[in-house]
């Protein structure tokens, strides 16, 4: 079970497939994966008996599952950034080999379904978090009969909710195949399932190849076996000139040993001297046993996906490898034997190149994006259950990879680590024992790749590198028109953030995310006295309209988003009393990353999720199946007192874990993003001066639910949160600034709401109509630079046409009149690591830098008229204005309109 992470087990529905491996006919030039790695072929094996066709992505994870419940074996096949277009295609694949059934609706999402000989099999195509979702999920029949009447009550601890494209091995599969590849005069071949005339058939797409699999067969040498289907079926070489054969018997198999002059196996029989080959100077499509005392023959390799050729060491029980392979791996028998294609990839883009491998049975590759102490690019790749001997060979392989060794040194642990150069490229090795295994931790940097913080990152987060549009310039005008079109959708940095980033696992920002709202009150200060009713918090988060002062936290959502967001909020229809009282839980600490930390509010929550899991389904809020509730909502008994966190609304994560730092599972799915406020405040009102109380009980206030939930879904405050400076960049006109009308333009874009904007390219000036905002989502952008790759997060300006009408309508807005808005924003993204992958967040924010978390740079600000006014009318012009970084804006504009429905202004270019 990964730490701090949970997972949904998979819902399976009742359908089935006769599953094969068909290629299907997309540009696969494009991307990144073309197939299942030899390791995920057994894991599917393992559950399904098959191998299920792959969709050519970018972005992927399969993860063999097993249900509890109805003791069914299954597997999840997710695919990101696929066309809708592509997902027809793969449901035409799979129609040719399965019948198409009755679409099922779970979820609220469709499910195309197939059934077969002995697989269930359904997918889907769907959206999550601005990104295209394809889910694949298939269940075996043939293997769902309960193994054990007494099964594990989880047997499947640690699914991973947002894997790498390439996950770590979960359950760790048995088997790793290997293709066999022949040169002859005209073209390379793969071995395939098929025999004809006594010889293999040979293919030249690697698509339909079959994974040749080796099991040691005693000391003596190695049983070869293919899989025809689901059957085993080893391979036989009889001492003729065409003598390939296939049996199902392990006792009629043939044995093997490595030779090492041909690379290739021949057969351990004395008296048979035939090998696996072909002639080089033939041009047969197919294999076939040849006499392995001609030197002229053609040997075969066997590689694996990766392309890193078959050690007969890495083999347990079996003979050893004559021709001293030391990369082999010892006595142990290891899973891995390369990076895969994507890890090679990233490990080019930081590192300028590939470092040597190290064969295991586990490993993990993370990106240090960030290095704390001299800011290197660079890579930490460990693996475990490796040995001494084989961490010895490793640095031999270091070394004759071009590797210069340079010095040691002693690490933490008192082991000696060993340093090595190749140009900009530095290697640390150590070999160390850690919780009874024994792990190889490397250490690459580039020197070149290495990047300093800007010097004016002070406060906020140190420790990674901000990411800026500086010097980019502005796209070409391609269309004439003095404007091009943003796809903020298209940028390729900004997924983790629409994704909550450093709010791992938050709730999502769009579709139907399931929020938990639950009373909560205490033995010393309960409902009944505070005459509190459930009643009222069901009006303040699902009322419908006129319901409250304002709107309810549903319908708000709902109006803001345009439709976009539409929270499904489920009220627990009974206050939970906690077990203590009030003060038990505001004194109860724990130990979190080194520092004492208050946790009773966390407590609270486990000892809620505890009693709630007998009485309902809690993975029904799981939306998008990461394995976390979407949201959490606690309403408290607690009077409102803000000199104390505790009794103060916050918007928090879960901390909360046992002594192994894993979170506690309920129904399959853990707590993690949470809303904690007061009852109180919904009897909130202000007299005239603006002092808040808390007492007003014809009230139904819900501004700071409104307020606290757009933190649930990943805004940051545009307040002071420090309260040490005199005004504030929003001068409390937000609603994540105080708590009134529309959120803005900005957060909009980083809640996926709004996916696309004009940015002005002129080179002259050019006239733009805005209609109102608030009912159009229409938006301009100004800026001396843009990247494309960044989309809303870098720095620019957002012109909008500002309405008070809707949510901004009867006093709830902020401005006396309609008119043009102009905001600044500087939401550059730094990078950060969690969990062994690497995340982007905004690095600014709107606190005064004197603060220790504090920036120099504010988030978002508004630019004022030269006036001094919010809102410019009719006539007013932009002022001088200067980015963060001194450099003046290079544009301006004037307002030529400004109407019931939009405004027109004509924005230029400034003489240089």
């Amino acid at each position: 079970m990964k730490k701090l992470i949970a997972f949904l087990l998979l819902a399976v529905f009742t359908l089935s497939l006769l599953a094969s491996c068909v290629p299907i006919d997309i540009d696969e030039e494009r991307y990144l994966y073309n197939d299942f790695t030899p390791q995920e072929r057994s894991l599917l094996r393992e559950h399904l008996g098959t191998v299920i066709p792959f969709l050519p992505n970018d972005e992927y994870y399969v993860k063999g599952l097993y249900d509890k419940n109805d003791y069914k074996y299954g597997v999840r096949f997710i695919t990101y950034g696929n066309t809708e277009e592509e997902y027809e295609e793969y449901l035409a694949e799979i129609e040719k080999i399965a019948t198409p059934g009755n679409p099922v609706t779970e979820d609220g999402r469709e499910w195309n379904t197939f059934k077969g000989e002995d697989l269930t099999f359904n997918i889907s195509f769907y959206t999550e978090s601005g990104e295209s979702v394809i889910c694949v999920a298939v269940t075996s029949l043939s293997l769902s009969a309960d193994p054990n009447p007494n099964p594990d009550p989880d047997p499947d601890p640690d699914p991973d909710p947002n894997p790498d494209p390439d996950p770590d091995p979960d359950p760790e599969p048995t088997e790793v195949g290997y293709y066999v590849a022949c040169n002859n005069a005209s073209k390379t071949l793969y071995l395939t399932s098929s025999i004809t005339g006594g010889r293999f058939d040979g293919t030249t797409d690697k698509s339909q190849a079959a994974l040749v699999y080796v099991e040691a067969a005693g000391n003596v040498g190695y049983y070869l076996y293919i899989y025809v289907g689901t059957v085993k079926n080893y391979i036989v070489l009889d001492d003729s000139s065409s003598g390939a054969s296939l049996t199902t018997s392990v006792g009629n198999a043939g044995i093997f040993v490595w030779e090492a002059t041909l690379k290739t196996m021949k057969s351990a029989d004395s008296t048979n001297n035939r090998g696996l080959g072909m002639k080089p100077d033939s041009t047969y499509d197919n294999f076939s046993s040849y006499d392995t005392s001609n030197t002229s023959y053609n040997w075969s390799s066997y590689k694996t996906e990766g392309g890193v050729e078959f050690s007969p060491n890495g083999i347990s029980g079996g003979a050893q490898n004559p021709g001293g392979d030391t990369t082999g791996g010892g006595s142990t028998q290891h899973l891995y034997s390369d990076f895969t294609s994507g890890e090679k990839s990233l490990l080019t883009q930081y590192l300028g190149a590939v470092i040597p491998f190290v064969a295991n049975s586990e490993y993990y590759l993370t990106d240090r994006n960030g290095n704390t102490t001299n800011y290197e690019y660079g890579f930490n790749f460990y693996t475990w259950g490796n040995t001494k001997a084989e961490f010895d060979a490793y640095r031999s392989l270091i070394q004759s990879s071009g590797y210069e060794f340079d010095s040691t040194y002693e690490d933490d642990y008192g082991e000696t680590c060993y340093v090595y150069y190749n140009g900009d490229i530095v290697i640390d090795v150590c070999y160390y024992e850690s919780d009874g295994d024994f792990v190889i931790d490397v250490y690459a940097y580039s020197e070149e790749h290495s990047v300093e913080l800007p010097e004016d990152s002070e406060g906020g987060n140190t420790n990674a590198e901000v990411i800026k549009n500086d010097g980019k310039g502005l796209p070409e005008d391609t269309n004439g028109t003095g404007l091009v079109k943003v796809d903020f959708t298209a940028a390729d940095k900004v997924k983790d953030v629409t994704d909550q980033g450093y709010y791992i696992d938050g709730c999502p920002t769009v579709g139907s995310p399931g929020v938990l709202v639950v009373p909560l009150e205490f033995p010393d200060v309960t409902a009944q006295n505070k005459n509190y009713t459930i009643d009222k918090i069901i009006d303040a988060f699902t009322g419908a309209v006129g319901t409250t002062d304002y709107y309810s936290v549903d319908e708000y959502y709902k109006i803001s988003s345009a439709g976009k967001l539409d929270l499904d909020i489920t009220v627990l229809d009974e206050w939970f009393k906690a077990a203590n009282n009030s003060s038990y839980y505001k004194n109860y600490t724990m130990e979190y990353d080194g520092s004492t930390v208050e946790a009773g509010d966390q407590l609270l929550i486990d000892e809620i999720l505890k009693y709630l899991e007998p009485k309902m389904d809690l993975s029904q809020f799981d939306s998008d199946g990461n394995g976390t509730i979407d949201a959490i909502v606690i309403i408290n008994t607690l009077d409102i007192d803000s000199e104390s966190v505790f009794n103060w609304a916050y918007r928090y994560w879960n901390i909360y874990t046992d002594d192994q730092g894993y979170y506690y599972e309920y129904d399959g799915v853990s707590a993690n993003d949470f809303l904690w406020a007061s009852y109180g405040f919904m009897h909130e009102s202000y007299d005239q001066d603006g002092n808040a109380s808390y007492d007003d009980t014809t009230a139904l206030s819900t501004y700071t639910y409104i307020h606290e939930f757009g933190h649930v879904l990943g805004a940051d405050d545009y307040y002071d949160t420090s309260y040490s400076a005199d005004t504030t960049p929003m001068d409390g006109a937000d609603i994540m600034d105080s708590m009134q009308g529309d959120h803005n333009a900005f957060t909009k874009f980083n809640y996926g709401w709004l996916t696309e904007s004009q940015l002005v390219v002129t080179d002259s000036s050019v006239e733009v109509t805005l209609s109102d905002f608030y009912t159009s989502g229409d938006t301009l952008i100004i800026a001396n630079n843009w990247d494309m790759t960044l989309g809303a997060y870098q720095e620019y300006f957002i012109v909008v046409f500002y309405t008070n009408n809707g949510l901004n309508s009867d006093g709830n807005g902020y401005f006396t009149c309609d008119g043009i808005i102009v905001y600044h924003v500087n939401a550059s993204l730094y990078s950060e690591e969690y969990d062994g992958e690497i995340y982007y967040d905004i690095y600014n924010n709107n606190t005064d830098p004197s603060d220790e978390y504090g920036t120099e740079n504010n988030l978002i600000e508004y630019v004022k008229s030269g006036e001094g006014n919010f809102t410019y009318i009719e006539g007013d012009t932009l002022p001088e204005t200067e980015l963060d970084s001194g450099e003046a804006l290079d544009f301006t504009f004037v307002v030529n309109s400004v109407g019931a429905e939009s405004a027109t202004i004509t924005v230029s270019r400034l003489a240089a």
